[in-house]
């Protein structure tokens, strides 16, 4: 009985080690979400979201810089959980997996497919749109001839009146709803063309990455935020004057002009510019000796 006990005992320390240790990797989609230029560099912030595994999760964010300060580098896991390192490295891609492929492109077809359902939607509220109007229109030419003969009923006015309003109301509200749904899908299509492209590049030998080493307390969804500083970007001022011919007064406009060879896609961020230099990794200063002592009195 005492054995069989510590045999038990010794499987689920087993298990238990084994459910700890385990290591899963994971490419994380991602995208700049806000870039912070300074004068010749910028301070590049992405984000994206994966489901992690219970354990250790070696997290992979791809970035295109040309060029950037592997110091810079940091992130932020928003989840249950601990972040253990990050770090810039490059990796060696995989040969393309045939079925990973697939399934990107079936995403990508099913996304199309959506929007252009919704795009028909659209075109279908166009026509009842315009079918509105043109009883808007008919009403303006016709009341006023009927007036010549009898004059139409409240009540009718008023049901026509509810009835345009609620239905341009109900027809605006739902094309608003299906354009901001159409953004999302061209959006999440950015990030899946652009991963369908790198596994499909041959030519490309190694993957730009920062590696994020987070524990995860449970399966669950996290989102990531990461940081780097790049190069081959900045801006520079140039100023306008205004002088009236009064001479009274002197108007001093400031502008920026922006560079941007950093290699990364810039479209849709929320861009700002900074004259202030960005703090980077430095070697602490090696103290010297201080002795402390009592102040003792020189005898006479």
């Amino acid at each position: 009985m005492p054995k069989r006990l510590i045999i038990s005992i010794s499987i689920i320390f087993m298990m238990l080690s084994l459910e700890k240790t385990c290591f899963s990797e994971e490419i994380v989609p991602s995208r700049i979400k806000e870039v912070v230029l300074f004068s010749n560099q910028a301070l590049v912030k992405r984000e994206g979201s994966c489901k992690v595994k219970k354990g250790l999760n070696d997290l992979f964010l791809e970035i295109e810089p040309f060029n950037l300060d592997k110091d810079s580098v940091s992130a932020k896991v928003y989840g249950e959980g601990s972040l253990y390192s990050v770090q810039f490295k490059e990796i060696y891609l995989r040969k393309p997996v045939q079925e990973e492929i697939r399934n990107l492109r079936e995403r990508i077809k099913n996304l199309e497919e959506d929007k252009k359902s919704m795009l028909d939607q659209l075109r279908v509220l166009d026509a009842q749109e315009r079918f509105l109007n043109s009883v808007v229109e008919f009403s303006q030419v016709q009341i006023p001839k009927d007036l010549t003969t009898t004059f139409p009923k409240i009540e009718d006015l008023e049901g026509m009146l509810k009835f345009l309003e609620e239905n341009m109301k109900a027809i605006n509200q739902e094309k608003a709803r299906l354009r901001k749904e159409i953004g999302d899908l061209e959006e999440e299509m950015e990030v899946l063309k652009k991963e369908l492209t790198t596994l499909e590049e041959p030519s490309q030998k190694t993957r730009k990455v920062i590696e994020i080493v987070f524990f995860s307390e449970k399966e669950q969804m996290i989102k990531v935020e990461a940081s780097y500083i790049v190069y081959n970007s900045g801006w520079q001022a140039f100023y306008k004057v205004d002088v009236p011919l009064s001479l009274e007064e002197v108007n001093l406009m400031m502008f920026a002009k922006i560079k941007q060879k950093s290699g990364e896609d810039w479209s849709k961020v929320k861009l700002s510019i900074s004259n202030a230099i960005p703090l980077k990794g430095i070697d602490l200063p090696t103290p010297s000796s201080w002795y402390l002592d009592i102040i003792r009195r020189k005898e006479k």
